[in-house]
């Protein structure tokens, strides 16, 4: 149901526009008359008979039944199954979270679906975070996204921790390759400095990893790699307390 209104001064190209102005049984002369500025009512309610004279018996109803400007599947039109296979891909960051049924799925969710499509051969066997393969992290272990941006934590330290999620931040193994007059080792001591290195073995960290543990058994929390590099997994329950760690943390 394709109907023009050419009158492009008003403004007025499409039935939808009309039917905006008009409503669903194009009676409301008067919108349209102000709409358009014209004076006589009369000419206007003989414009909105003709338009309605127009639609069949079958548009009318469509017109009806789209007040709320939703159209739900009916047993004579059931919507299609429809859904989302990835074939042939895989890996934990091609997981989805629920059922992928188009016809019932949210809106977030089929967002999320189609960047993952979008990207599938770049995310394709990805593990997320190399950490998990450094660490020997099991794939049930994931890190905790939902608390990298929670306030207080300011956006420039989530960002960081984000980069090093990611392995990409910048160490100097990896400077000294762009950069020749920067050495592999480790700015605090002999070491070849990896991101590795950098935030686990490096023993600088050492009294670090110390007073954690020891400050942090008031909140009955086992200071881990696991918790130090994928962050305390966010409760609401305990807001506070997983805020506070957080913090401590970045």
């Amino acid at each position: 149901m394709a109907h023009s209104i050419a009158n492009s001064f008003a403004g007025i190209l499409t039935f939808r526009q009309l039917v905006n102005i008009t409503g669903t049984a194009l009676s409301r002369a008067e919108d349209l008359a102000a709409h358009l500025r014209v004076q006589s009512l009369h000419i206007v309610n003989k414009l909105l008979h003709h338009w309605r004279s127009t639609l069949t018996s079958e548009e009318h109803a469509q017109l009806m039944d789209n007040k709320t400007s939703e159209t739900r599947p009916t047993e004579e039109e059931p919507f299609p199954k429809l859904g989302i296979a990835l074939d042939g891909y895989g890996g934990p960051l091609l997981e989805f979270s629920s059922d992928m049924n188009i016809a019932t799925v949210s809106g977030f969710l089929l967002y999320t679906a189609c960047l993952k499509v979008l990207n599938i051969k770049n995310l394709n066997g990805g593990v997320g975070t190399p950490w998990r393969s450094v660490l020997s992290f099991n794939d049930d272990i994931k890190p905790e996204w939902r608390a990298l941006y929670k306030p207080p934590i300011t956006k420039k330290f989530a960002d960081l921790q984000w980069r090093i999620l990611h392995g990409i931040v910048s160490v100097n193994s990896f400077i000294s390759i762009l950069n020749p007059g920067v050495t592999q080792e480790c700015s605090f001591c002999s070491q070849r400095e990896t991101m590795l290195h950098a935030f686990i073995h490096c023993s600088r960290l050492q009294p670090l990893f110390v007073f954690l543990k020891n400050n942090l058994r008031s909140f009955y929390v086992d200071v881990t790699f696991q918790i130090f590099i994928f962050g305390f997994k966010y409760a609401r329950r305990n807001r506070f307390k997983c805020q506070l760690i957080n913090v401590i943390f970045g």
